[in-house]
């Protein structure tokens, strides 16, 4: 069964045309905007640049506003039908946070059945004034123009009722206003999501089975760059009207309508959409389809067009992070700034993210690195070799960590010659912590060579106190001076030392 946009008749058609004489009223529930960064079905929070100004026009064809069905679903007559409209569009900005807009809609065209079924012998007018709104708006959480963020803001919108226009089914006769809250938030890649709810105050009457009267509104509304460079978007939204004194029979029966177009910012100042309309099924007040086009325009040097072709020329920043150009080291993936715009990952499932872990390939506990690895032309051991004092002796706590050491040697057989350096801080003469020294490594030589590490593979040299890494004048540098080293000297050509760490 057809149900859109209509009044079911049900008995009442059986009254006599005389007796069933309704009154007119406003069936038109939705006006566009003024601003040129609205979204059409519902406005963003950010009001214009101060002393900006905008002027437009919305020339707006509906189908089948209002027409009347019986029980069985069948069209008994349009009221209301085929109607073309223009709405002229105006609004100025105050001191960044005042927006004052006017909206004054002509009813160009529009056609109808004979009325004689609501008790009114003829036709609907042709052509007529629509009340003018008023619109003012004000923010609450301010952002500039076009930047990322949440806004949020309140509005009222007056309308004021012309002569000839509640005739035309093109006003309610009366003063109507609709106090609204705005909130919306645009992400750093320019789109940007928008709703609004109110209430829209009306004079309350009956439509045959259809209240009139009060309403609340809600509206959602969504805006996407295609090509953000040539000002390209795509515009969406929703609109639905609920009746405060009458509720609708069934969800499906609420007067919504959705919306969907294309937008161009065009770099002279004007702001073009264009788009289709269409109403869900069984709702009053709203056209079952709809297409129209706008055009509103920006003087030039002004705040808000400079804010528009801002909005044209986006940082070098395609995955919206935030972080541009260079600074960004995964600019196709977005990432928080602590990690340089990457995602977060753990590639060695250490359980430390990769832009905090020292060895992001190689699980381990030590800041994410194991205890002995291979990084470079170095094998890193990661806890000291602790020796007798003064002496060669290697200490028992330090035989895991160099048995760690010869196994990690015996994996890698392309591994032909190692230096095992030993290195003491500044105490005593030269010539002492040399043979210290020299002793030491080769201590550690003959570990490892215990532990299955092949003779021939090792060079055991000491540096004495020549090649200090920490200074000597404290407890804590002269502990980091006292070490034992492993460099690979001589690696088989065809082989590569796995990188077990950061470049």
């Amino acid at each position: 069964m057809r149900c859109s946009q209509s009044v079911l008749l049900g008995l009442l058609m059986s009254v006599a045309p005389a007796q069933a004489q309704v009154a007119r009223f406003d069936v038109q529930t939705f006006r566009p905007t003024p601003g040129p960064r609205d979204l059409v079905i519902v406005p963003q929070t950010q009001p214009l640049s101060h002393l900006s100004a905008s002027a437009g026009a919305f020339l707006h064809f509906q189908l089948d506003p209002l027409s009347l069905l019986n029980l069985d679903g069948e069209r008994v007559a349009s009221v209301v039908r085929n109607r073309l409209q223009l709405d002229l569009l105006g609004a100025v900005g105050l001191f960044d946070w005042v927006e004052l807009g006017l909206v004054a809609p002509i009813v160009l065209f529009q056609q109808s059945d004979n009325l004689e079924v609501i008790g009114q012998e003829g036709f609907i007018r042709a052509s007529a004034f629509s009340d003018l709104s008023l619109i003012t708006k004000v923010p609450i959480f301010k952002r500039l123009p076009y930047a990322s963020g949440f806004g949020m803001a309140v509005s009222l919108r007056l309308n004021i009722p012309l002569p000839g226009a509640q005739e035309a089914f093109a006003g309610d006769g009366s003063l109507t206003y609709n106090p609204t809250l705005l909130a919306d938030y645009r992400f750093g890649m320019g789109a940007l999501i928008a709703a609004q709810a109110g209430v829209h105050f009306r004079p309350q009457g009956e439509f045959f089975d259809a209240v009139i009267g009060p309403a609340v509104t809600a509206n959602l509304g969504a805006e996407l760059p295609i090509v953000r460079r040539w000002g390209l978007t795509t515009v969406g939204g929703l609109y639905a009207n609920f009746p405060v004194s009458k509720l609708p029979d069934s969800p499906y029966s609420i007067p919504a309508m959705g919306l969907l177009g294309l937008r161009w910012y065009a770099d002279f100042g004007v702001t073009f959409t264009t788009g289709i309309n269409f109403g869900a099924a069984c709702n009053f007040g709203v056209p079952s389809f709809g297409f129209f086009l706008s055009a509103i325009w920006v003087p030039l040097k002004t705040r808000e067009h400079e804010a528009i072709l801002h909005f044209k020329r986006p940082p070098d920043d395609p995955d919206g992070d935030g972080i541009i150009g260079d600074k960004d080291r995964c600019p196709q993936e977005p990432g928080p700034v602590e990690n340089h715009g990457c995602p977060i990952r753990d590639t060695d499932k250490d359980g430390i993210p990769d832009h905090l872990d020292d060895c992001p390939t190689l699980a381990g506990t030590y800041n994410g690195c194991p205890r002995v690895f291979a990084r470079g032309n170095k094998i890193r051991v990661l806890e000291k070799v602790h020796f007798a004092t003064d002496q060669d002796v290697i200490l028992p706590e330090s035989f895991s960590v160099l048995e760690e050491v010869a196994q990690l040697i015996r994996a890698h057989p392309e591994w032909q010659e190692i230096l095992v350096e030993g290195h003491c801080d500044f105490r005593a003469s030269d010539a002492y912590n040399l043979d210290l020294s020299q002793r030491r490594a080769a201590s550690v030589v003959r570990f490892l060579q215990s532990r299955g590490v092949e003779p021939s593979r090792l060079r055991a040299q000491g540096f004495g106190r020549s090649r200090p890494i920490a200074d000597n004048r404290t407890e804590e540098g002269m502990a980091l001076n006292r070490r034992v080293e492993f460099t690979l000297i001589r690696v088989a050509p065809a082989q590569r030392t796995p990188a077990g760490g950061k470049p």
